[in-house]
């Protein structure tokens, strides 16, 4: 596994623009929910930081869209390149040879929220004034909801021996959430009372999207 997973990291960072697309998603992603805060404090009147802070975290609808280019792109190269029928040829099991490939993908994902948080913090006014236990609560919350959303859509690339309509039909699942995803305030303002059971189903997401990823993999033929 430790000889999979080394190859597989050689592999990404000599892929040229792929290790860049998660910080350039994630920084996009950012853009445009600093973007969205300034728009609503302008509408609204100032806010304080804490709450500023808050709206910024809700800012999380184009997180689908972005974990669907995110799987595209990785898993499309992943199919493409042939480095699985390359491992499994050295000797290497199928489980150390997918859930070697799954760790630079999940890695990815969490460089798209660190930069995205990064970024929109940005924009909040007053953040000097916030403390340490706020920022860490806002993003220990976010990270797996993030990853959630940007993880689900990793094992479509798989669905039908991997064709080109498999490797862009999170897209579907990217553009359905963009419409269908709602303002989960309460997430972030623990003093408007308990939030809707709903704003976690991207924890859920998270270990459904594994499980999706290796049931299709691990019985793949190559």
């Amino acid at each position: 596994m430790k000889r999979c997973l080394a190859f597989r990291c050689r592999a990404f960072f000599a892929a040229g623009w792929l290790p860049l697309l998660p910080l350039a998603l994630g920084l996009l992603l950012g853009l445009e929910a600093a973007g969205a805060l300034n728009a609503l404090l302008r509408r609204t009147g100032a806010a304080d930081a804490r709450t500023a802070l808050a709206l910024a975290a809700d800012v999380r609808h184009l997180f689908p869209l972005a974990g669907a280019a995110w799987s595209a792109a990785y898993f499309g190269r992943e199919l493409d390149g042939g480095a699985g029928k390359l491992l499994r040829s050295r000797g290497f099991g199928s489980s150390a040879v997918y859930a070697s490939a799954y760790f630079p993908f999940l890695a990815g994902a969490l460089a798209i929220s660190l930069t995205e948080q990064a970024v929109v913090l940005q924009a909040v006014p007053g953040r000097e004034t916030l403390g340490a236990a706020l920022l860490l609560r806002s993003a220990g919350l976010r990270l797996p909801l993030d990853l959630g959303m940007l993880t689900l859509p990793g094992f479509l690339p798989f669905l039908g021996k991997g064709s080109p309509y498999a490797r862009f039909s999170g897209f579907l699942y990217g553009f359905a959430l963009w419409r269908l995803m709602g303002s989960h305030a309460a997430l972030w303002l623990p003093g408007l009372g308990p939030p809707d059971p709903w704003a976690f189903w991207p924890l859920a997401a998270l270990p459904a999207g594994i499980l999706g990823y290796f049931a299709l993999t691990l019985n793949r033929s190559e």
